[in-house]
């Protein structure tokens, strides 16, 4: 058995498979449950993304696994980037990248909607150039309860577009911001890219393509499928 997994900053992701076509079984775990696992189970090969940074979790990962690759900008890949400052570049981002080059040929705006929302450019040559880091929902919403006097922390909650009390403001700014944002740089890529998908990934994924009424791909584990692709890409 092998697997993949994605450190993230909010949770993290195992994707556990033995052969390179087989199905990925996926887990949303807390990291001390992903230790565990590993620690009661015999696990050949591992590659992990660490964007939460956390070397104490590798020390650990590596104590369970008897092979283990942490994906940095130096490990192969499928694809290359002309990004100008690489050691910069959160490697999920590339993941991603790779999980979405599984799916489509072409142009590909891949979006992976988080605590931030990134979106990443793949071109037809196979060259990521590049893209935006938005905040996600959920940090504008502790954004404005953070750096004002007055405005409370809300959950995340789809509202209508008008706002009858403050807490339903704060939502629907949130929300609807992020949608028009969204639809923007989309329709902005389409003019400027032919022949362009759309994929997201991410916690929100299904949220924002039930919502954007365009025409967009949903990979649920996109950045874990990219991983299990740069796994068998390294073997």
């Amino acid at each position: 058995m092998n697997a993949v997994i994605d450190i993230g900053n909010t949770r993290s992701k195992l994707g556990l498979f033995t052969g390179p076509d087989d199905g990925l079984e996926v887990s949303y775990l807390k990291t001390e449950e992903i230790l565990a696992f590993l620690a009661s189970n015999v696990v050949e090969k591992v590659l992990i993304s660490n964007v939460a940074d956390s070397n104490a979790v590798v020390g650990k990962i590596r104590e369970s696994v008897r092979e283990l690759l942490v994906l940095s900008i130096k490990t192969p890949l499928p694809i290359r980037t002309s990004y100008k400052t690489p050691e910069t570049l959160g490697v999920d981002r590339l993941a991603a990248c790779v999980g979405a080059r599984k799916i489509k040929s072409g142009n590909i705006l891949v979006i992976d909607a988080g605590s931030c929302i990134t979106y990443d450019l793949l071109t037809k040559e196979n060259v990521h150039k590049g893209g935006i880091i938005s905040p996600g929902i959920e940090m504008r919403l502790k954004a404005m309860h953070t750096f004002t006097s007055n405005l409370p922390l809300v959950p995340v909650k789809a509202v209508p577009l008008e706002g009858e009390s403050t807490e339903h403001c704060l939502q629907s700014g949130a929300i609807n911001g992020v949608l028009a944002e969204m639809k923007g740089i989309i329709q902005e890529y389409l003019v400027r890219y032919e022949d362009l998908s759309v994929i997201i990934g991410g916690g929100d994924a299904e949220f924002f393509d039930k919502n954007l009424e365009l025409d967009t791909f949903v990979v649920s584990n996109l950045v874990l499928e990219g991983l299990r692709a740069i796994f068998v890409y390294n073997e």
